[in-house]
């Protein structure tokens, strides 16, 4: 993820969609973070961004309402949680209208940056905890 990947020449096949499919799942069942195994597949294939974006979008959406239907399934649903998100809808709408009509004055290249940073401290965060573990006690 860290440099950007090359665009195949042909599509790629159903088994590499599967492989990089179950490591996506593998990753969000194991530190919630299946995104980018699935974005590194599809900015290689030879389509447009824009059509790219949207099927990930697609999939991200339909992942997160499976997953709540889970949640609703096993009797986890917590009904304040409606409320929240609700609570929180006009400041997104709000939010993508005004980068609409006046979009930010940094390049593409920025959240790209930011996204992978996040990644990077979210995945040092996990990390951290057991690595200190096997410190020995007196370098502590």
């Amino acid at each position: 993820m860290i440099r950007r990947p090359s665009p195949l020449a042909q599509s790629s096949g159903g088994p590499e969609f599967v492989f990089f499919g179950a490591l996506g799942g593998l990753m969000g069942g194991l530190f919630s973070t299946a995104g980018p195994p699935l974005v590194f597949q599809f900015y290689r294939q030879p389509l447009p961004h824009r059509v790219v974006r949207e099927t990930l979008v697609a999939i991200f959406s339909l992942n997160s309402l499976f997953r709540l239907g889970l949640v609703a399934a096993h009797g986890d649903w917590q009904p304040h949680t409606l409320l929240w998100a609700a609570a929180g809808l006009p400041a997104v709408l709000a939010s993508i209208y005004l980068a609409r009509r006046w979009p930010p004055a940094f390049s593409a290249r920025t959240p790209r940056l930011a996204a992978f940073v996040l990644l990077v401290l979210s995945g040092a965060s996990l990390v951290a905890p057991v690595a200190l573990e096997f410190v020995p006690v007196g370098v502590k």
